[in-house]
């Protein structure tokens, strides 16, 4: 969604790509990947390019 583009990613995104774990979550607002994100459930998958994080891919609803 357009509400994200140019967004940081949060701390708690950072740090699940950091550790190479892909998470879900059916919690609202549970380690939400933008700051201030209001959601019901997501899934939140790293994506790396050799031993390093490249980025997050996230998969998010406002329905549970």
């Amino acid at each position: 969604k357009k509400l994200f583009v140019e967004k940081r990613i949060s701390e708690q995104a950072e740090e699940i790509m950091k550790a190479r774990e892909t998470i879900v979550s059916n919690t609202p607002n549970e380690n939400p990947v933008i700051d201030n994100a209001e959601f019901e459930s997501q899934v939140m998958a790293p994506i790396h390019a050799g031993d390093e994080p490249a980025g997050v891919v996230v998969l998010m609803s406002k329905e549970p």
